[in-house]
């Protein structure tokens, strides 16, 4: 499940097992599949950075956020 997406990375919860420094695969983002590298873990919740997104994906990811309310992130019990 994602949690917050901006045009550098995103944040996920998962029951799957990821390292630090491993490449994985998200779809969809900005209506395409994207690579990113896990960069931090705190328990079942993983920030992720992209690879490299498209100019297109970049600017479907900016239109979507502008949509969504802002994320406090204390507001999870993380």
């Amino acid at each position: 499940m994602s949690v917050e997406i901006s045009q550098s990375g995103m944040s996920i919860a998962t029951a799957a097992r990821l390292q630090l420094g491993e490449t994985v695969e998200v779809n969809p983002v900005g209506g395409a599949k994207a690579s990113a590298i896990v960069r931090h873990i705190h328990g079942n919740f993983y920030g992720l950075e992209f690879i490299a997104l498209s100019a297109g994906q970049i600017a479907h990811v900016q239109a979507d956020c502008r949509t969504l309310p802002a994320f406090r992130t204390h507001s999870l019990p993380i």
